[in-house]
């Protein structure tokens, strides 16, 4: 079995997760390649595209959101995701519908019950028709003139419910506040794909994306048991590849381990990148040793809270964290090391903030602290 170092690890990845050099233009290319990105903050997933895409701005990667060639639920992990919008239905009924296994107990919680779910489903979706749209303040307000009690949690959890069964998707934002529409109205080209097929075209997707990434890493990702995990890797045995790595056996495609040899001592990947908290680069995988020690974690999310700060990559491994501040006439960034940056490494996030700057279409002022 191949084995590889820690240093090749980080290079590996950093070209499947395309921080690296690529071909791709569009924020679909993007997209469809991760086959899902975690998109809870639309402001992280949104410079997640912009800085793999350097030639884009923000309202490019609106326009595709509107194009609606892509688009934000909640595929996998009851999580929003930005995925292709034409997986979104297989993704629901195969990965989406598992976090749906105890909801008659949330239910409980709230003071719902499926009849009133169900009813809550049907309005909506009779309420988008005609691609129509509508604001969580608006959908609060027609629920509740139908009669369906929207107050505390409860409101949150019939629009979640109404996307997670394939009802509504969530839909371009309007100002600043998230809106849904009716998935088959919006996105009616969908692929159809089931079972274990659709489990093994997801597993491609993410070890394309993620590798070499542990079987583990996968599962995580996706919701699922280990052991569907490992026949889908094994369905995929064709194109993906075993190496032996210091943190267990991992798995990414054939054609990437051939291209070691040109890997091995090259500068992949050496530019300093400030990525987003929520970008796959950090929340891909279950397993975090290769990139970061875990003691630095405390660091990129403090308490252990699940909110994960911006990061500051250098050649694949984490070597602090960023803050923004944005106004209406300039964005202030600001460096927080694990430990001290060096020149080359200072100079090199000056870059980053600058291509953030010219992605939001402000002016830069940078801090180090």
């Amino acid at each position: 079995m191949t084995s590889i170092s820690r240093a090749e690890l980080r290079e590996l990845r950093l070209r499947s997760l395309l921080l690296a050099d690529h071909e791709f233009t569009t924020p679909e290319e993007i997209v469809d390649w991760f086959g899902a990105m975690q998109a809870q903050d639309l402001a992280s997933v949104k410079w997640s595209l912009g800085l793999r895409l350097p030639r884009l701005v923000e309202s490019n990667i609106d326009a595709a959101i509107e194009g609606g060639s892509i688009l934000r639920t909640w595929p996998m992990r009851g999580t929003i995701h930005m995925i292709p919008s034409r997986d979104a239905r297989w993704m629901l009924q195969t990965m989406g519908v598992r976090t749906l296994s105890g909801v008659a107990k949330r239910w409980e919680y709230l003071g719902l019950d499926r009849a009133t779910v169900e009813s809550a489903g049907e309005f909506l979706g009779e309420s988008l028709r005609g691609k129509r749209r509508l604001t969580r303040s608006e959908a609060a307000d027609a629920l509740t003139q139908a009669g369906i009690d929207v107050t505390g949690q409860r409101l949150y959890h019939l629009l979640w419910h109404a996307s997670q069964i394939g009802i509504t998707c969530i839909g371009p934002t309007v100002g600043k506040e998230q809106t849904f529409v009716r998935l088959d109205e919006w996105a009616p080209n969908q692929r159809e794909l089931s079972g274990e097929g659709a489990l093994a075209e997801l597993a491609w997707r993410y070890f394309r994306s993620h590798g070499p990434a542990l079987v583990t890493d996968y599962s995580g990702w996706a919701g699922i048991p280990v052991t569907a995990a490992r026949k889908a890797i094994a369905a995929n045995a064709h194109r993906l590849s075993q190496l032996e790595t210091e943190f267990g056996d991992m798995w990414l495609p054939t054609e990437l381990l051939d291209q070691r040899p040109a890997v091995r001592g090259t500068s992949v990947g050496t530019e300093i990148a400030t990525l987003p908290g929520f970008d796959e680069f950090m929340l891909g995988y279950k397993d975090r040793r290769g990139f970061m020690d875990p003691e630095q974690m405390a660091m990129v999310v403090p308490g252990n809270n699940g909110i994960f700060r911006p990061t500051i990559v250098d050649a694949g491994r984490v070597v602090g964290t960023w803050k923004r501040s944005v106004t209406k006439t300039k964005v202030k960034v600001e460096s927080i090391p694990l430990s001290r940056l060096s020149a080359k490494q200072r100079k090199g996030f000056d870059a980053s903030a600058a291509a953030y700057g010219r992605y939001l279409g402000l002016p830069v002022q940078v801090v180090h602290a």
